[in-house]
């Protein structure tokens, strides 16, 4: 006898807004060139529609709905993931890693108090001259960026802070920058690399 291993807890209904919403932006697309994916990020209970370059967002516990349309160009990979702690404001805690075919952009998240979503694309963006097939974050919020030609990037974003002589902070910047390291590893390299993106 088989049994199901999924145990049905609450139905949301898609609500029609969201359906009408896609459906007016499918049909004023060129459908030739249009590029199209979807996705859930389960910290803030949402679901995201990504085609060409704009980004849906459904709330599916607050019944939100957004559409963030600041990137010009196709968006081929949407990334959410919890930034490093003093990067960002205070209320800025999840980001979005998005890509195209020529850059990669940190886009901000702020929930304010009433749970609502609010999507920024923030200055910082980096170009990238490869095709983007994933992005990944580590436990301790290291960015990582694969790519079809084997290559592997890491985002780095850290905080500078410029201090005046009494210690009273002046100014911040965010140091944004890309690193490559070479693709295919050696197996004999694994777990001393594994350690070393750990740390």
């Amino acid at each position: 006898m088989t049994t199901n291993p999924y145990i049905i807890t609450s139905i949301k209904n898609f609500p029609s807004e969201v359906r009408n919403n896609l459906n007016n932006y499918n049909n004023d697309s060129n459908q030739h060139d249009s590029f199209s994916f979807t996705g859930i990020y389960e910290p803030l209970n949402i679901i995201y529609f990504v085609n060409n370059n704009k980004i849906f967002l459904w709330s599916y516990s607050e019944k939100d709905f957004i559409i963030f349309d600041k990137i010009q160009s196709t968006i081929l990979n949407l990334y959410f993931t919890v930034p490093k702690k003093d990067v960002f404001a205070d209320e800025i805690r999840h980001i979005a890693i998005a890509s195209t075919e020529s850059y990669v952009y940190i886009i901000l998240i702020n929930v304010d108090s009433d749970n609502n979503i609010k999507l920024i694309l923030s200055d910082y963006y980096v170009s990238i001259s490869c095709n983007v097939n994933s992005i990944v974050s580590t436990g301790n919020k290291r960015i990582f960026i694969g790519c079809d030609n084997n290559n592997l990037f890491e985002l780095n974003y850290t905080v500078i802070l410029h201090l005046t002589n009494n210690n009273r902070l002046m100014h911040h910047s965010l140091a944004f920058s890309i690193t490559k390291y070479q693709l295919p590893l050696r197996q004999s390299k694994i777990s001393s690399i594994r350690s070393y993106l750990t740390s």
